[in-house]
């Protein structure tokens, strides 16, 4: 019985280790991918990969779904960095303004050394046109005399009459002695047909025929007023000469 049990188990091993199964033995790839052609070849659907440098286009959604889609070459699908160049700005101070002088005003001139003739004092005179009765109070003007040595008339002077009137320029001249009503060395302008106000617009002023200056400006003002419409302004040598008015009769 013994031996029939021995004998049973020994064939029993016999058999056990004719039943081994083989483990088969698993290769793992020991090759290194390490060129974008090799990554491109493991991404292509077909097994194959040609690197072009043309431009390959992009798949469409038909080619997708018929499974006919090509790769991408790794070429075009990494972007290629440029280099930037950031400008730098640096801060610089503006110059400091330009300053322009601002022109000098002109000085006051001095009294020139022809000045011979004043104002007579107490001028200008104002009165009602007694010279020119006919007009009355249509008309109003301004006259006078220039004297000389000793209060006598002076001709042959200018006298200029300048400034503005109702805002009009007014630029007339006058020879003394053109006027005798007012004297051998009267002269007169005739500035409206009526009387007019006017503030300090008017100036008269001496000068001999070359235009050379024999008096300041006198500026004078006008009136509306029938009895002021008359101006009277008499010219007399530095010092003062002898009054010499003329004889105003009504």
């Amino acid at each position: 019985m013994k031996k029939r049990t021995s004998y049973f188990l020994i064939i029993l091993l016999l058999l056990l280790q004719g039943c081994v199964i083989p483990i088969p033995e698993i290769l793992f790839p020991t090759e290194t991918i390490t060129t974008p052609e090799e990554v491109s070849t493991l991404l292509s659907p077909t097994g194959t990969a040609s690197l072009s440098s043309e431009e390959s286009p992009l798949p469409t959604d038909q080619d997708i779904e018929s499974g006919t889609a090509t790769s991408i070459p790794m070429e075009e699908i990494i972007p290629t960095q440029t280099a930037s160049h950031t400008a730098t700005f640096t801060p610089t101070n503006p110059p400091p303004p330009t300053m322009t002088p601002r022109p000098a005003l002109p000085s006051p001139s001095p009294t020139p050394d022809t000045i011979i003739f004043r104002i007579q004092q107490g001028g200008p005179a104002y009165a009602p046109n007694v010279f020119h009765q006919e007009s009355g109070c249509n008309w109003t003007g301004v006259g006078g005399q220039v004297l000389g040595e000793n209060g006598a008339p002076t001709q042959n002077l200018v006298v200029e009459l300048g400034g503005t009137l109702m805002s009009g320029k007014v630029s007339m001249l006058k020879l003394t002695g053109t006027s005798p009503i007012y004297g051998e060395g009267g002269y007169e302008f005739m500035l409206a047909d009526r009387p007019l106000n006017s503030d300090g617009t008017l100036w008269l002023q001496v000068t001999d025929l070359e235009n050379t200056p024999l008096s300041e400006k006198i500026y004078f003002s006008t009136y509306e007023d029938c009895n002021l419409n008359m101006i009277i302004i008499n010219f007399v040598l530095e010092p003062a000469s002898e009054v010499f008015i003329p004889l105003i009769m009504k």
